[in-house]
């Protein structure tokens, strides 16, 4: 799973547009939707206009946000763990807390308040280097404990054991 910038607008509208960072554009547009169909309950889904702009963004205040929890170094599309669940950050919140995508485990595919205290930050070079490797994984890269941040891994692709509690298809340690 990747996460992309999207931006996102209403054709005709009097404001400007807004950046969701999300995995496809659907998602970001439905989540666009959401947002702006309170306040303007006439915008129609099919008004909605959304291209891909890149990489994942980090608005002014988000880093103003991450600043005043502490975490002045977290950025938007950093991997992250929360209760032993892998997800990305995507964004904040008026609460002050960050919106999570999660990818894995029991919230796989939905985006939670998250607060500061909660997370976990993947190590980034394992990550970065996990999502620049293209050789296919022959065999199981989770610690001895079981959590992998491999992002080729077919646990954390398919959302499992959570999903239907399979064990990972990779993991032949035993075979040596």
């Amino acid at each position: 799973m990747s996460i992309y910038a999207f931006e996102c607008s209403v054709k005709d509208a009097p404001w400007g547009p807004t950046i969701i960072n999300s995995t496809t554009a659907g998602k970001a547009k439905r989540q666009y939707h959401r947002d702006v169909s309170d306040p303007w309950p006439d915008v129609r889904f099919i008004d909605i206009r959304v291209r891909k702009v890149g990489a994942p963004q980090t608005s002014d205040a988000f880093i103003r946000n991450a600043k005043y929890r502490g975490m002045p170094d977290v950025k938007c599309g950093q991997r992250v763990k929360v209760s032993g669940n892998f997800g990305w950050i995507v964004g904040h919140n008026s609460s002050a807390n960050f919106d999570v995508l999660f990818d894995s485990g029991k919230w796989a595919g939905a985006t939670l308040n998250v607060h500061p205290s909660e997370i976990a930050l993947v190590e980034q070079a394992a990550a970065k280097a996990a999502s620049h490797d293209t050789r296919p994984l022959t065999r199981c890269a989770s610690a001895r404990d079981g959590e992998c941040v491999n992002l080729q891994c077919p646990q954390l692709r398919d959302g499992e054991p959570g999903k239907s509690g399979r064990h990972c298809p990779l993991d032949n340690w035993n075979e040596d």
